[in-house]
């Protein structure tokens, strides 16, 4: 028989590292100059996303015809798809990516750009929220 001691320390360390393997990294060790080339693809769609956002913002602040807002929403939905089939690989790729998560959220979730969610929101909103502005090294909206 082993001799293993199992008290919630040990329990807890445990379910940590079970739920925690699955985020770590599946790539060997990465140097610096290889780090930008591995997830080159998704930031440059995630700077053309922030993009797109701006120019979203742009066309409901003017009013454009509505083909003009058509085209640019499905670029939109294009950039996010691909954003979303692209996994990051390196810390700059996941920042990048929680940076278009926190551009999709305010789209989909808030009232519209630059307001407050509803404070009525769901757990599972918040807690993508705040972990995305852990992320982002930015303050949370609500705070």
């Amino acid at each position: 028989m082993a001799n293993f001691k199992t008290g919630r320390r040990g329990m807890l360390g445990v379910a940590t590292a079970a739920l925690a393997a699955p985020l770590l990294p599946r790539t060997p060790a990465i140097r610096p100059a290889h780090a930008a080339d591995l997830d080159s693809e998704l930031i440059q769609l995630c700077a053309d996303l922030a993009a797109c956002r701006a120019e979203v913002e742009h066309n409901n602040r003017v009013g454009v015809p509505d083909d003009v807002c058509d085209r640019t929403m499905d670029r939109w939905t294009d950039l996010v798809d691909r954003i979303i089939d692209i996994p990051a690989r390196t810390p700059e790729g996941v920042r990048a990516k929680a940076g278009a998560t926190r551009d999709v959220l305010k789209v989909y979730l808030m009232d519209g750009p630059g307001r407050s969610m509803s404070l009525a929101g769901e757990q599972e909103d918040w807690i993508g929220w705040s972990l995305v502005h852990d992320i982002l090294g930015e303050a949370p909206p609500w705070t």
